[in-house]
């Protein structure tokens, strides 16, 4: 039963050395990690290894550490050897603030390293991080690429004898940028190389431009850095209706346009820098089919009743740093993590959890005045850190048909200086399992 299997580890804890792939911390999917960006000579990296058995798509995030935040990460997938291919520095700040949230669809099985640094060398700090591996489709859509090589030089055709390369939608286009201009996401530098797609859209709907997948696939050596465009023609020569430079703060480029009308349209890639000169590869996809949908979400309840060291507070643990987020939510895949504070040290600790709140318990004949148990399906046991807090671990499985599975917990403290009992309780958390934050 997926209650009964809950547990009282405290997460996998990095292991120092672990600033390179060859002694990465080993983590398993679907846990928690606990680690601390410390100052030193060199920048801190943090690398745990992970190990996929079957394609799957990839989703990991930081979130805060338990005391001394870190507040802001920078989050990156490697291969075995360490080679970055792909990589974040912020994600959703509505969901995570300066977090990271990174996700990879359909990586091939083998080894790679989830590497986990502040966002410079100053930033320090401790932090979490969750890994999740999903079938393919769940993150990410499950299609096919046809791969396109880019048109003979000059593919720019606002230039003299500029020919641009057919494309089409559901395809990896394989270019060379050359460089040449000044610095810049324009769509006119002078001097620099621009290579042209034409593109028929069949269908309107949403369409997603990227060159993100250039380090897993392109061949070396690899443009630095990209700037893709969506044009039209606007005779006699082309207009940008959209474009993106770094895509969360990474060097490469991504967005999704909604193309409302069918018809002729245009993509261009281009070096950032003037010198930015190498491979790369843009795919263009779309429309697409829905992925799974899910939200999670988290309800503190009030309630509760004093003990020794004032009212125990249940919650999931919130960013000290920049934004109010707490990126802890109950994601299957994932080891849902909440936290007890307001506990005498070292305080024998009672968790009732079950999925209904059916029949609450009320301890006032027992001696413990205004105490009320809600939850009372299933109870674990554990024991207060000297500090008085702690935290518990439920891993929920990648099932997706657990979307919507609630969840109901609350604790009781055995503290003998409280009441007659000896007992006082915590809050209730609520909270729904889904796929997203």
């Amino acid at each position: 039963m997926l209650l009964a299997s809950t547990v009282l580890a405290q997460g996998t804890v990095e292991i120092e050395p672990n600033d390179s792939a060859a002694t990465a911390t080993a983590l398993a999917l679907g846990a928690q990690a606990y680690g601390d960006i410390t100052t030193g000579v060199l920048d801190d990296w943090d690398y745990f290894a992970i190990t996929l058995t079957a394609p799957t798509d990839l989703r990991a995030w930081t979130a805060p550490g338990f005391t001394g935040q870190i507040g802001d990460t920078r989050l990156a997938l490697t291969d075995a050897v360490g080679n970055v291919l792909a990589e974040v520095d912020d994600g959703s700040t509505a969901t995570h603030g300066y977090y990271s949230i990174l996700t990879v669809g359909d990586l091939a099985p083998g080894n790679y390293c989830l590497r986990v640094r502040g966002y410079d060398p100053s930033t320090l700090g401790s932090y979490t991080l969750d890994v999740v591996a999903a079938p393919r489709g769940t993150y990410a859509p499950v299609y096919t690429l046809s791969p396109i090589s880019e048109h003979a030089e000059p593919n720019d055709p606002r230039q003299s004898f500029g020919v641009n390369t057919i494309s089409a939608p559901f395809t990896r286009n394989s270019g060379t940028t050359s460089g040449g201009g000044v610095d810049g996401a324009g769509f006119a530098i002078g001097g620099a190389d621009y290579d042209f797609y034409r593109v028929i859209v069949p269908t309107p709907g949403l369409y997603t431009f990227s060159t993100l997948a250039t380090p897993l696939t392109a061949s070396a050596p690899l443009v630095d850095d990209t700037v893709v465009f969506l044009a039209i023609a606007t005779p006699p020569g082309y207009t940008a209706i959209a474009s993106n430079d770094d895509f969360n703060g990474g060097p490469y480029s991504q967005f999704t346009y909604d193309i409302t009308v069918a018809g002729t349209y245009y993509v261009a890639v281009k070096g950032y820098f003037g010198t930015s000169i190498g491979n790369y590869v843009l795919d263009i996809v779309g429309p697409t089919a829905p992925l799974p949908t899910g939200p999670t979400s988290v309800t503190i309840h009030g309630g509760g009743c004093a003990g020794s060291a004032g009212t125990p507070t249940l919650g999931v643990r919130p960013s000290t740093f920049g934004f109010t987020v707490a990126p802890e939510k109950p994601l299957l895949g994932t080891t849902w993590t909440i936290d007890l504070a307001n506990v005498p040290a070292n305080a024998p600790i009672i968790r009732c959890i079950g999925l209904v709140v059916v029949s609450p318990l009320d301890l006032t004949p027992f001696g413990a005045p205004g105490c009320i148990i809600e939850p009372t399906d299933v109870t674990d046991f554990g024991i207060a850190e000297p500090g008085g807090y702690f935290w518990w671990q439920v891993p929920l499985p990648m099932t997706l048909s657990l979307t919507g599975l609630p969840l109901e917990q609350q604790v009781v403290v055995l503290d003998p200086a409280a009441n007659a009992a000896g007992v006082s309780v915590s809050n209730r958390v609520a909270c729904v399992g889904g796929l997203a934050h």
